[in-house]
This record gives C-alpha cells, structure tokens and sequence, in this order.
C-alpha cells in the first residue's frame, strides 16, 4: 500500500546501465475498479406537495476513487407526478480522466420535484441512478418513496 490509498500502487523498474551502474525508475499508478453507487441521503424519496427533495449520492469504484474518462451517470424518476434535476437532460459524463485523491469528486446530488403542484394527493415513485463506464463496468441502484 502506499499512502495515497487502495488502489495506488508503485510499478518499480531496475536494469543494470552501461559500466556495471543500476537504472532505476517508479511510476505511480491507480488501479481502477468496477462500478459502485452508494452513500445515498436519504435513502427513500419524500417530496412534499409542491416541493423539491434533494438526494445525495457517491459514484467511485470499488475503491473509492473517481472513475474513467467516458463514464456516464444518468439518473432518472418513475411516478406520474415525479421530476428530477441533474446534469444535462438527467445525465453527466466525465469528460476527462483525472487523478484525485481517494474519496474526492465522486459525490453527486439531483433534486426530485413534485411535477404536479396544482394537485394535492400523493403517488408512488422511484429514482434510479445509473453508471455505464467501459472501463469500469455498469452499475444502478434504486430508491422508493412518496411524492405528495
């Protein structure tokens, strides 16, 4: 393990240079695991009539660092009166790889609405989020709840 967490590791090469001398070389790098989707706040949907409930969650791998250049992260509602807010049209892609430190930049939040305020009876819902990454593979969780 190094200090930088789980997944980095060092990658050490030596060779014996000309005149008998030792080449030796270290690269730092991360390995990258699949898909997980966690850490979602709360963990059920309770929109108040007319109202907005924001929902917190963590998308990383299975080491809790960010994933690849290219993954997408879409989320979506099912209900008849069930909105939500995030990224463009409901989904992000990363659109670069970048090395932070374990744990950094993989928090994401979206805000469920009540899409039918001029009504006042509540309705089942559920909010999926969903990973596609090449990389890292494919991952969706779900939560339920109320929409009042």
């Amino acid at each position: 393990l190094t200090p930088y967490g789980n997944g980095y590791h060092y990658v050490i090469a030596s060779t014996q240079g000309q005149n008998g001398g030792i080449v030796k070389d270290s690269l730092l790098i991360l390995w990258s695991g699949a898909s997980t989707i966690d850490s979602i706040i709360p963990g059920s949907l309770n929109v108040p009539h007319a109202g907005t409930q924001r929902i917190d969650f963590k998308v990383c791998d299975q080491f809790g660092n960010t994933l690849s250049k290219g993954t997408t992260i879409s989320v979506s509602t099912t209900g008849v009166q069930a909105e939500v807010a995030f990224g463009l049209g409901g989904s992000f892609t990363i659109a670069r790889d970048i090395n932070f430190p374990p744990g950094a930049a993989t928090r994401y939040a979206c805000f469920v609405s009540d899409s039918r305020p001029d009504t006042n009876y509540a309705t089942s819902a559920t909010l999926a989020i969903s990973v596609s990454s090449e990389g890292n593979g494919n991952a969706t969780a779900t939560i339920g709840g109320i929409i009042r």
